[in-house]
Formats: C-alpha cells, sequence, structure tokens
C-alpha cells in the first residue's frame, strides 16, 4: 500500500526536532525542591513555548477568555526567568573575569551600533521611604568587572559573577533603548543652536 501521507516540510521536520528537543530539556526534576538553573531555565522556556502558542491562537491552548495583555507580560517575565537562570548558570562555571572578559567583547562587537553605559548613578528608594545613592561601573582592577559603591553601610561586599551579569544585562538594555531614542532625534543644523 502506497503512503498517501503529505511529505514532510522542512519547516515541519524543524518544529519536530523543536518538539524532541523540548520534551528532552523540560523534565520533572525542573519541579523538584532544588532545581539546577538549566532545569529551571527550561522549565520557564517551556510554558514561554505555551505562552506563545496561545497568543498564536494555536487549537487546544488558546483561551478564547484570556488576556492578550496578560499573556505578553507573562511572557516577558519567562524570558526573564530564563535570562536569570542563564546567568546563575554560567557563573557558577566561570571565574568572574572570565564573565567580565565576555561581557567586554560582547560591548566591544556592539559599540559601532549601540551607545554604551559606562557609569550609572541610582537613587534607590527603600521599603521605609528612605533613599541610597548607588554608583555603578566598570572596575579599575583590570579585570573589567562590574563595581558599585555607595556611601551606605547598607550596601556590602563586592559583586559576584552572577551580579557583574544581571547588572550587565540591565544596562545594555537601556542602552538599547536609548540608542533607539537617540537615532530618531535629528542632529542639528551645523551653525545653529538647538535651545
Amino acid at each position: 500500500m502506497a503512503d498517501t501521507r503529505p511529505p514532510v516540510s522542512a519547516h515541519d521536520a524543524a518544529l519536530g526536532r523543536i518538539q524532541e528537543v523540548a520534551a528532552a530539556a523540560v523534565r520533572p526534576e525542573a519541579l523538584g525542591p532544588d532545581p539546577d538553573p538549566l532545569a529551571s531555565a527550561s522549565w520557564q522556556a517551556g510554558i514561554a513555548l505555551l505562552r506563545i502558542a496561545a497568543l498564536r491562537g494555536e487549537p487546544g491552548l488558546a483561551d478564547p477568555d484570556a488576556d492578550r495583555a496578560e499573556l505578553l507580560e507573562d511572557l516577558a517575565v519567562r524570558g526573564g526567568y530564563i535570562r536569570e537562570y542563564a546567568h546563575r548558570a554560567a557563573a557558577a562555571e566561570q571565574t568572574r573575569a572570565q564573565l567580565a572578559a565576555r561581557t567586554a567583547d560582547s560591548r566591544a562587537a556592539a559599540a559601532d551600533e549601540q551607545v554604551q553605559i559606562l557609569r550609572a548613578r541610582l537613587d534607590v528608594g527603600l521599603p521605609d521611604g528612605t533613599t541610597v545613592t548607588v554608583h555603578i561601573g566598570t572596575s579599575q582592577d583590570g579585570e573589567g568587572c562590574t563595581s558599585w559603591g555607595s556611601t551606605s553601610p547598607l550596601l556590602t561586599g563586592g559583586v559576584d559573577g552572577y551580579a557583574h551579569l544581571e547588572i550587565a544585562a540591565a544596562l545594555d538594555a537601556i542602552a538599547a533603548v536609548l540608542t533607539t531614542a537617540l537615532e530618531r532625534q535629528e542632529p542639528p543644523e551645523e551653525g545653529t543652536d538647538r535651545a
């Protein structure tokens, strides 16, 4: 008897492979009391894929009563979790100097296309209503790691590898937004004042 099924397209084959990889990556250990960062990342990635399917109206996954804005926000939250767990895994496997070198390489590669945040001053509001000023920048110890400082005794210790990666990611996200905003601004014509 001849096979009457339609031929499998490259797209369908790729989707099948994604399903296989997802099934292998998202395992029950992600639900245990102390999952490793990659198990947690895979679990969050699985939830993110479900949110995408629901948003695209996939049969059986789309809830007609679902709030689209909430699904989009949850998708963004899942992406943040994936980043966090990837950074935790990287910090456990690499030295602070290695992480700083990778961050420096990434920023150097993007320097022609994106603004760079060299230093930042943050006025941080505490739950008790007081404010603490924190300065963030690149350390001068030759490693290029992120450093922080404050006149407040509340901020103690140095920046570990995980914190370095999270701060670098946050600053890179702000830099990307600023790059887009600054590109929209027309430069003043020569000999004119913008005031």
